[in-house]
């Protein structure tokens, strides 16, 4: 009961009480840090479902459906990819990924840090990091994903890791990615090129 085909991030909306019973497992186990459910909920995305309107809406009640439910740990905004590459990949534009990254951004503002994950095109993870660093003042962590040591757009670890370490974000990591044996070789080239937090999930 609660589940969904369509859109998992309206949820914030319709069926607050289930996203909120989530993060409390979650914070009942032991979380620090509790990630909100806005990894879709970019205008981008939200418009496939015709939602667009609710851009801000739906990231301000992820926001507060997770402090109410985990008021003892550090909410995290929850910035995911845009489903699309940037131009000459794709048609999005540079621009028009930090216009709709920077929505998002605002509407997570009441977060307590933001972190921008499952990332595969280097010039995403830089919109992403420039729209949130220009639209809040709270910490970043910036988060990719590879297969085989490179994103699936051919960047390596190490060039992420300075590129994400040249842009000032507060902790570096990847997530999803092959498993637990890639997620560690993965983690530790960004620990030799890096000295900043590193973040593995």
């Amino acid at each position: 009961a609660g589940f969904t085909k369509d859109c998992t991030d309206e949820l914030n909306l319709k069926n607050p009480e289930l996203i909120k019973s989530i993060h409390k497992s979650y914070a009942d186990a032991g979380a620090n840090i509790i990630i909100t459910n806005t990894f879709g909920a970019n205008r981008l995305k939200l418009s496939e479902y015709g939602l667009g309107d609710k851009t801000i809406g739906i990231n301000q009640a992820a926001v507060k459906i997770a402090r109410e439910a985990a008021p003892n740990c550090l909410i995290a905004g929850d910035i995911g990819p845009l489903g699309r590459y940037i131009e000459p990949l794709d048609e999005l534009t540079f621009d028009k990924a930090y216009e709709i990254f920077s929505e998002q951004a605002r509407g997570l503002k009441d977060a307590d840090l933001l972190i921008i994950e499952t990332i595969s095109d280097i010039k995403m993870l830089k919109a992403a990091i420039l729209a949130a660093r220009d639209n809040s003042n709270k910490p970043i962590i910036a988060s990719m994903t590879f297969e085989e040591g490179r994103t699936s757009t051919g960047t390596d670890v190490e060039t992420y890791t300075v590129i994400a370490d040249s842009l000032d974000v507060d902790a570096i990591g990847v997530n999803c990615s092959e498993g637990p044996e890639e997620l560690l070789e993965v983690a530790e080239v960004i620990t030799k090129n890096t000295n900043k937090p590193i973040v593995v999930q």
